[in-house]
């Protein structure tokens, strides 16, 4: 058994020993194939005998030094077919000299000769140290070969060969310790199956589920690993579906930390708070909340002590008039086995809620008006038109002057109260609705048609190709008229209107901005009651119509101040309408 084992140790000795100098050889060519590839054969094939020290053979001997101390070698040189130094890195080596070593490896040198980038095997070099080199050659512009680069393996290796030796000679010396050997890497074996085990543990205790140990068996330890993966399996599980159980739910859920720090959120939170976001985790909450002052100032008073729970009803983005939404807010203290560790924000959209609760109320009071409208306007309407006429006339007997002035007046006034009854007539929903195909376009230029010629110079209008879509033309236009005049209004004498229709993402957008001061955020609510108005001359109904023509054509407004001043109202159809 002794003699099987050291012959065994020996086979395994030049078997490794061959293996590492195979492997070292293949890097050696790899270094020496780079130190060519960078290495000009027409600048060191010029270097002779006594050049060492010229400024050029030093600036090349001193970049190869450095290229072969990044490489991993001790010592790089060039030499040239008769295998006479060109260039070496070896302290006190100077050009010219032969390298009387390398001829014993001619098998090598007729190969690099060839083409062919190899390495040496183990020889000795003039000092008598064992060397292992490596060869590749170095072609002329013209192709042919006439130099070599060769480099050498460091020190060490051959340190660690020799400690390889007495290591193997040891192993066989002490033959009578195989059974130890045995139990040694039976025992490495158990150790690294073992620590495959603990480290699939401590990454699952760091919520990293995607490792497995990946082993059974029928000893313990591969019941152990088996035990392992299924129970990781059944964490997964277990986690998937309550991260489904959250995504599906139409609350938005957000965590914290006592420092406001994110711990998670479900994609409806993130809906809320970071449309677009796959995760925050990790991130503040004031970050998140930036322009949300409401809703951080909830969680802030939760975090601050102020009480272990507070609710609010709040708008998101400006609220609906602004595109956003209102929720209601709850902001709760997070406990975990009895310690407060942070708070939980939970979002519900009360948006659709609250506005039906403001459409019935409206429609309550507009109720109350629909039956009075009609007396009223039959009241008023027939002498309005009589008294119309009888101005009319009154032009053709009145001289010019002062008289004919007082006519224009009056026919003026006339005509505002006659467009106030049309604007009542709408608002109390007395004018049936009639629906056909129409271009936006010409909706648009219908209006701004009918306005002065100094109004209409103000007005800028951009109309996308093909915006159609089915409604009742005079109705959208008298609504699109109103927020053309109201913006017109707004701005200073030449102040600009820009009306603009598009598309986004299937829907129909039509814009119109003004150069005004804007809507004040706390009459945002109140500009679209029956007759609100904060203009001195103005009748309250404006955009009453615009908003109750737009729900007539199953569309929305939405209010929003310009950064560069002056409010935007944007009607909205939800669907790309279909039609020709």
């Amino acid at each position: 058994m002794l003699v099987t084992e050291l012959l065994v140790g020996l086979a395994f000795y030049r078997r490794l020993r061959s293996e590492l100098e195979a492997d070292l050889g293949l890097r050696l060519v790899h270094v020496a194939k780079l130190l060519a590839a960078v290495t000009d054969p027409s600048l060191v094939s010029q270097f002779r005998e006594g050049d060492e020290g010229l400024a050029a053979y030093r600036i090349v001997a001193e970049r190869m030094a450095s290229l072969a101390r990044a490489g991993g070698v001790e010592r790089a040189y060039v030499v040239d077919d008769g295998l006479h130094t060109l260039v070496d890195t070896a302290p006190g080596s100077a050009p010219g000299r032969l390298r009387y070593a390398l001829l014993a490896n001619r098998v090598e040198i007729e190969a690099a000769r060839r083409g062919q980038a190899t390495a040496t095997r183990l020889y000795r070099d003039e000092e008598g140290r064992q060397r292992l080199s490596a060869l590749t050659p170095l072609p002329s512009p013209s192709g042919k070969i006439g130099a070599f680069v060769g480099v050498d393996a460091t020190p060490a290796f051959f340190t660690s060969l020799e400690s390889l030796r007495r290591q193997m000679a040891l192993l066989g010396v002490a033959g009578f310790l195989t059974v130890g050997a045995a139990g040694l890497v039976l025992v490495r074996q158990v150790s690294r199956r073992l620590d495959r085990l603990r480290v699939v543990v401590s990454r699952v205790a760091r919520g990293d589920f995607g490792s497995r140990v990946g082993f059974a068996g029928r000893d313990e330890i591969g019941a152990l690993g088996e035990d392992l993966d299924g129970m990781v399996g059944s964490l997964v599980a277990a986690r998937d579906y309550y991260e489904a159980v959250l995504a599906s739910a139409d609350v938005g859920l957000l965590a914290t930390d006592r420092q406001g720090r994110i711990l998670g959120a479900n994609p409806r939170a993130l809906a809320f708070l970071a449309p677009g976001a796959s995760s925050v985790a990790g991130r503040p909450l004031t970050e998140l909340l930036r322009g949300e002052e409401r809703v951080d100032n909830l969680v802030a008073g939760v975090l601050g002590g102020e009480a272990p729970r507070l609710a609010a009803e709040l708008p998101l983005r400006g609220g609906p008039l602004a595109g956003g939404r209102v929720v209601a807010a709850t902001a709760s203290r997070l406990e975990q086995a009895g310690e407060w560790s942070g708070v939980i924000l939970s979002l519900s959209d009360v948006s659709d809620l609250r506005a039906l609760e403001r459409r019935v109320r409206r429609n309550e009071r507009l109720a109350g008006l629909g039956s009075m409208a009609a007396g009223l306007l039959h009241e008023v309407r027939n002498p309005l038109s009589s008294m119309t006429l009888y101005l009319d006339l009154l032009k053709t007997l009145v001289p010019g002057g002062e008289g004919q002035e007082i006519l224009e007046r009056a026919t003026t006034e006339g005509s505002r109260l006659d467009r106030f009854l049309q604007d009542f007539q709408i608002f109390a929903g007395l004018r049936p609705l009639r629906q056909q195909w129409i271009s936006l376009g010409n909706v648009v230029g219908t209006v701004i048609e009918g306005l002065a010629p100094a109004e209409r110079a103000r007005i800028t209008s951009t109309v996308a190709e093909g915006a159609v879509l089915q409604a009742d033309p005079g109705l959208l236009a008298h609504a699109i008229k109103n927020l053309v005049v109201n913006g017109l209004e707004a701005g200073a004498p030449d102040g600009a209107v820009t009306v603009e229709a598009l598309r986004e993402e299937g829907t129909l957008l039509l814009t119109v901005c003004d150069e005004g001061p804007g809507i004040p955020v706390e009459g945002r609510e109140r500009i679209f009651d029956p007759l609100f108005t904060t203009k001195a001359s103005g009748s309250g109904l404006g955009l009453t119509i615009v908003q109750r023509v737009a729900e007539a054509h199953d569309a929305t407004v939405e209010v929003r101040n310009r950064a560069e001043g002056g409010a935007c109202f944007v009607l909205r159809w939800p669907k790309e309408p279909a039609g020709d």
